[in-house]
């Protein structure tokens, strides 16, 4: 199935090129593709992903919260995966009691997830290798994420793909263009086709991790023109974050998971994560809520979207 698929992948593939343009919405992290039939893996506990993120707890509380997110992970639940990848892969927590960073943990982790079913690890692996100083191989697996995220051999709308030619997806693309000058497309072409072929035939075929109950939640969308103010430019990027929802449907606490550049940004995007809202429920549990954002920048020193 891969290689009939190759000659729409590299027909369209740089049509997604252009001009990123400013915006902010929410994004599906998973893309629509033939799926598999669902994983018998244990289904990973927010409450862990939560405590370790929470760097007010103790780090004795938040070291075993990691290692339940790593026997998740050992036993293929592939969100467990791309937690721990995400995890490692930030800077900010270099000086972590707990979490460390470790860009080659975080490509293990987030290979582990994208081969177990989870397209948004392409996107990071996409940006893992473009930190670590390899263009060619951060191409290759930001053309495999986009080959995915337009469904694979069976190609969604164009109608339906317009946002890929904005945001953090064409912002990368247009830095790894300006990045592999004078590297032939030939040479993207082969080491995008070796990607394919290997991980993607695994992500095809692998089973797909069961989501977490899901209740019918909902964010109040920013006013018109939203914008974070911060002091320096940032990179655009997804902005992941997790919501700790309270009986009666409102935030109690919003924790970031990635993607955030320094401390202000991080305070921008806690407040907007206190605008979810979900059904009120008679249940006492802990509900959790996650987002995805496309982190945007306008080119602006100060502001964002």
């Amino acid at each position: 199935m891969l290689m009939k698929s190759h000659s729409f992948l590299f027909a369209s593939l740089f049509a997604l090129i252009g001009a990123p343009s400013v915006f902010a919405e929410s994004a599906a992290s998973e893309a629509p593709v033939s799926e598999p039939a669902m994983a018998q893996v244990p289904v990973l506990e927010t409450k862990h992903l939560i405590k370790v993120l929470d760097t007010r707890a103790d780090a004795g509380s938040r070291q075993q919260a990691l290692e339940a997110i790593r026997v998740a992970a050992d036993a293929g639940n592939s969100y467990a995966m791309y937690n721990l990848g995400t995890l490692a892969r930030q800077s900010r927590f270099k000086d972590d009691d707990v979490v460390k960073y470790d860009p080659g943990a975080a490509l293990m982790w987030l290979t582990r997830s994208f081969d177990a079913g989870r397209i948004s690890a392409a996107f990071k692996i996409a940006v893992v290798h473009r930190e670590l100083g390899d263009p060619l191989e951060a191409m290759g697996w930001l053309q495999v994420y986009n080959y995915y995220l337009k469904g694979g051999a069976n190609p969604r709308p164009q109608k339906e793909l317009g946002w890929l030619r904005r945001g953090p997806v064409a912002d990368l693309m247009a830095k790894l263009q300006d990045d592999l000058k004078g590297i032939g497309e030939a040479d993207i072409r082969a080491r995008t086709v070796a990607l394919l072929e290997y991980h993607g035939t695994r992500f095809e075929a692998a089973p797909r991790t069961p989501y977490p109950p899901i209740d019918d939640c909902g964010v109040k969308r920013p006013p018109k023109g939203f914008r974070a103010s911060i002091v320096h430019p940032v990179e655009s990027s997804m902005v992941e974050i997790v919501a700790v929802v309270e009986p009666d449907g409102s935030a109690r606490d919003v924790f970031v998971l990635d993607s955030t550049p320094d401390a202000m940004t991080v305070s921008a995007m806690r407040q907007y994560g206190f605008n979810v809202f979900c059904p009120k429920s008679e249940d006492a549990a802990e509900r959790h809520v996650f987002l995805n954002w496309n982190f945007v920048n306008t080119g602006n020193p100060n502001r964002v979207r």
